[in-house]
């Protein structure tokens, strides 16, 4: 008989609740080291149900494939409070869209991509461009030569596919998503406060068609910069699961500065290109320009808000970092991928986040960034008492402290692109 409406909403909705499962396994939630034994029941209570909403689901498709009724949920973890369930085969996604509704495009080089077997589910495509040898084999979709890093890959895959993209564009580097930031350390996973994997695939929450977490921020063209403090440690009160911190300018470290950041090497370049390829169409400023950004460049964005721009337009950016291994382009695309996709809420118009006052000079140092933050931590904003040493070890592994030069300029021209937060470790693995 045909599945009736009721049974498949009902089917649906279950499995809103349920998050990635590894393979072989039940679905994974997360769980603190200890636990009451209520709480241990209640997840395996959950855990039944998302399994047998899965079974059920996928009987009713089957039923639906034998009467001719077209599927109705594609789920997994893309599910969440907020999420659509997105039609099977494409959702709607455009004449000759085969591409299907959620995919997630990774830039690969040498990472151990097995982690991607756990959101293999209903309705989620793994795109993976290698750039090295990938340990996914089935999801390998192109290997391209190793030039212009993420930034390479996410636009050729935008350029090849523009007229048939997924209703849902998740870009990632090819390292398993984890919590915090390590510098030099390609297992980084890039995660801040209490965001998942797992929200990125949640298409159009609350109705929005991209899915950006900002954790850094630059000020162009000194090169200053600051920090989201869920980052940097998991202590905080205040753990959000939002696109800029719940605390406002508080959830934020101090402005900081180092002479050997990209950002400053080049900064007056920087503000350059973001005027003539992201802002383009107003007039060249020289004022400064604050740009918060996804610190290793992970975001999800509708097919629609991408194809906002022309795909010529993002052709011209593919030709600009195409050349190297290692173009400083890359870098500053990392900063301005919210406002290549967002042109009319540019940050040159308005602020993605509420962010501290820059100083008029260059800022603290590193190392004094972390000493004043571990002392606001240690003021009552996180649950236990922190000193600046694991905040350092956490975001540079391990660095010393130093205090650079604040009678630097941003009119350096060296080509060298080594930093705190961007290394020449990571360029060659994306």
């Amino acid at each position: 008989e045909r599945p009736s409406h009721g049974r498949r909403a009902a089917a649906a909705f279950a499995l809103r609740l349920c998050v990635p499962a590894p393979v072989g396994g039940l679905p994974r939630l997360p769980e603190p080291p200890t636990q009451a034994a209520g709480v241990r029941a209640a997840h395996m209570g959950v855990h039944m149900q998302c399994s047998m909403a899965k079974v059920f689901l996928a009987a009713l498709r089957l039923q639906a494939l034998l009467v001719g009724v077209p599927a109705v949920a594609s789920a997994g973890p893309s599910g969440g409070p907020g999420a659509e369930l997105a039609p099977a085969g494409g959702g709607g996604a455009g004449e000759g869209d085969d591409r299907g509704s959620v995919e997630v495009v990774v830039a690969h080089y040498m990472e151990n991509t097995s982690w991607v077997k756990n959101y293999m589910s209903l309705g989620v495509k793994f795109s993976i461009y290698t750039k090295g040898q990938s340990t996914q084999a089935e999801a390998v979709e192109e290997v391209l030569p190793n030039v212009g890093r993420e930034s390479h890959t996410y636009l050729h895959h935008i350029v090849k596919h523009y007229d048939r993209l997924a209703d849902w564009n998740v870009f990632t580097h090819g390292v398993e998503p984890a919590w915090g930031y390590r510098g030099g350390d390609s297992r980084s996973g890039h995660l801040t406060d209490n965001i998942t994997f797992a929200d990125y695939l949640r298409t159009f929450i609350d109705g929005q068609d991209s899915f950006f977490v900002f954790s850094a921020a630059c000020q162009l063209p000194k090169g200053l910069q600051v920090t989201r403090m869920g980052i940097l440690t998991r202590s905080l009160k205040t753990l959000s699961s939002s696109a800029c911190p719940v605390d406002g300018q508080q959830g934020w470290t101090d402005w900081w500065f180092d002479p050997k950041h990209p950002h400053h090497r080049r900064g007056a370049q920087m503000r350059r290109f973001y005027s003539a390829h992201i802002a383009a169409g107003r007039r060249p400023s020289s004022a400064p320009l604050t740009l918060a950004f996804a610190q290793g460049a992970r975001f999800a964005v509708a097919r629609d808000r991408i194809r906002r721009r022309p795909r010529e337009s993002y052709a011209a950016l593919l030709r600009l970092v195409s050349a190297e291994e290692d173009p400083i382009e890359g870098y500053f695309l990392e900063a301005m991928w919210y406002d290549l996709f967002h042109p009319e809420r540019a940050q040159v118009r308005s602020a993605a986040c509420e962010l501290p006052a820059a100083p008029g000079g260059f800022g603290m140092s590193v190392w004094d960034m972390y000493e004043v933050a571990a002392r606001r931590l240690r003021r009552g904003a996180a649950t236990e008492l922190l000193s600046a040493r694991p905040l350092g070890d956490a975001y540079l592994g391990g660095a010393t402290p130093s205090t650079p030069s604040t009678t630097s300029t941003s009119t350096g021209t060296s080509t060298t692109s080594s930093s705190t937060t961007t290394t020449a470790t990571t360029a060659t693995t994306s």
